[in-house]
C-alpha cells in the first residue's frame, strides 16, 4: 500500500445557527487549527437590498464549504456580494503564534 504511513484526517465540521460548515485544517508552525473561510453572515447588497442596512442571511441546511475566503470588493463597500468573513474557533486560535502568522 502506497500511503499506509500517512493518517488521514476528516475536514473539521461546524454547526452554526444558519446551518453547517465544512472546513480547513491549516499548520501555523508546529501548532494545527481549524478555520472556516467566507462564511456568509448577512444577506448579498444587491438587488432590493442596495442602500439598505445589513439584512438576515436565509440558512442553509447542506453542508456548506468552508475552505476558501469570499469574494473581495472591486471598488470599496460596492460589491454585492461581500459580507462574509473567517472564522477561527477560539481553541484553536493559533495559541502562542504571532497573529500576523496566524491563517486568517
Amino acid at each position: 500500500m502506497l500511503f499506509s504511513g500517512l493518517a488521514t484526517h476528516a475536514a473539521p465540521t461546524a454547526n452554526t445557527t444558519l446551518g453547517p460548515l465544512v472546513g480547513a485544517t491549516e499548520h501555523v508552525g508546529t501548532t494545527v487549527v481549524n478555520v472556516f473561510r467566507g462564511v456568509p453572515f448577512a444577506a448579498s447588497t444587491g438587488g432590493a437590498n442596495r442602500w439598505r442596512p445589513p439584512q438576515p442571511r436565509a440558512p442553509w441546511s447542506a453542508p456548506r464549504p468552508a475552505t476558501a475566503n469570499g469574494p473581495g470588493c472591486i471598488q470599496p463597500h460596492h460589491n454585492a456580494d461581500v459580507r462574509r468573513a473567517p472564522l477561527r474557533p477560539p481553541r484553536f486560535a493559533c495559541p502562542g503564534v504571532p497573529r500576523a502568522l496566524c491563517p486568517s
